[in-house]
């Protein structure tokens, strides 16, 4: 197996996560029309003027294992996975700065009851009880070869209110590159709920956190769009 670079490593295991909470969102009413969600979405997403300068961007990559990550949660939190009933989900493209990675992606559902359901869940105590031994394994298994990752955790982080409903999560861990580096990981996974649409931004700092600041004003802009 031919080794990751590290840049590599962080936006492996940033998508890992990322990819596995996608679920609800839009702004119209239940008429859907999945043209135009894929276009509403594709203009919400993340773009590189809502970064400060510095960022680069390059297409976003599947992650291999994901198929089964998402329905295990989903079926965990007592929710179909986010595939279903789902008229559009975009990405935006990966934005990096040296190992930091931030992207988003934009779900519409075809009605606002199965979004409200996801919010439901997502917002709920049992979130971090559903998704923490799921994220450890899929971060295990997409790990580069040689590195460990060990002391992963999720808990709510506090959060501007954005939308309907806002939802935050931080995912931390620890990843042991070699017998001298040893590099702590933080994941910021913020959902976002309006009408049917929901964003989900993720914001994936190697070493310290990004100020508080950061991501609020991110999700800010994405909002504004939708």
């Amino acid at each position: 197996m031919t080794p990751m670079t590290p840049r590599r490593t962080w936006s492996t295991l940033a998508l890992a996560v990322a990819l596995s909470l996608s679920a609800a969102c839009s702004n119209g009413d239940d008429g859907a029309n999945p043209t135009a969600d894929r276009a509403a979405a594709t203009e919400a997403n993340l773009k590189a003027a809502d970064l400060p300068s510095g960022w680069s961007s390059r297409p976003n990559e599947p992650v291999p294992g994901d198929e089964s990550l998402r329905p295990d949660i989903a079926r965990c939190l007592g929710i179909s996975p986010p595939s279903e009933g789902a008229t559009a989900e975009v990405r935006s493209p990966d934005f990096f700065q040296g190992l930091a990675t931030v992207f988003s992606l934009i779900t519409f559902m075809e009605t606002e009851a199965q979004a409200q359901a996801h919010a439901d869940a997502l917002t709920s105590d049992r979130f971090a009880a559903c998704a923490a031994p799921e994220y450890a394994e899929q971060m295990h298994q997409t790990a580069p070869e040689g590195n460990t990752v060990s002391d992963v955790n999720v808990s709510r982080r506090d959060f501007p209110a954005l939308g309907d409903r806002t939802a935050a999560h931080r995912i931390t861990a620890t990843i042991q590159v070699n017998e001298q580096i040893t590099v702590p990981i933080t994941i910021d996974v913020i959902h976002i709920f309006e009408d049917r649409a929901q964003v989900e931004l993720t914001v994936v700092a190697p070493g310290q956190p990004f100020p508080d600041d950061f991501a609020p004003r991110l999700a800010e802009s994405i909002v504004d769009r939708l």
